[in-house]
């Protein structure tokens, strides 16, 4: 099985462009401009995510091979420390907010300043726990590509730069198809162009 991705729209954030499939046109794609994977062929590995817990078809290039248990416990373990930290900055901020509910003195730029801090500082984390985590390129459902870092390239119907929709639908349906071909011995192969 071969399909083929044709970049049609590219700016500064998003890319868009159209997927076929032997030629035919199946649907829409959307991926993230800053982590693009190279123009090139890949081939394609199905796996279940242990992280998201959904099926996923992974993107390889020819030396390498499919994600690893390795990987996945860094994404996992990535995932987590994030969650936390989140969950602290919540907290943090509730705790704020509660001190200037009793304290009705207190100053609502200061408030907002010390959001601000705690906000930048929990941000500098994430960004320094999510360089350890190896991106997992893949083909995948989903509304649009803002605000992610691991080249995925996202499949439905084009609505505007960046977002799809029916994405769900159109992703088992391919999903499946590239399914088949594998267990009919079948290689798939994805080009980019």
């Amino acid at each position: 099985m071969n399909i083929l991705i044709t970049r049609t729209t590219v700016n500064e954030q998003t890319t868009d462009g159209c997927l076929y499939i032997d030629g035919q046109h199946v649907c829409d794609t959307a991926e993230a401009t800053p982590t693009l994977l190279p123009k090139g062929t890949y081939s394609v590995v199905l796996f279940r995510c242990k992280k998201s817990k959904r099926k996923i078809a992974a993107v390889c290039s020819d030396g390498d091979k499919p994600p690893c248990e390795e990987q996945c416990r860094v994404c996992e373990a990535t995932a987590r420390r994030i969650e936390k930290l989140r969950k602290a900055e919540y907290y943090q901020l509730e705790k704020a907010l509660k001190a200037q509910d009793n304290d009705n003195a207190a100053d609502a730029e200061a408030l907002k300043a010390y959001e601000k801090q705690v906000t930048e500082h929990t941000m500098a984390k994430i960004k320094e726990a999510t360089k350890k985590r190896t991106p997992c390129p893949k083909i995948t459902d989903g509304n649009g590509v803002w605000n992610t870092d691991d080249g995925k390239i996202v499949v439905g119907r084009y609505l505007l730069n960046g977002c799809v929709k029916h994405s769900g639908d159109i992703f088992e349906r391919l999903y499946d198809r590239m399914e088949k071909a594998l267990s009919r011995g079948h290689e798939v192969n994805i080009t980019i162009q």
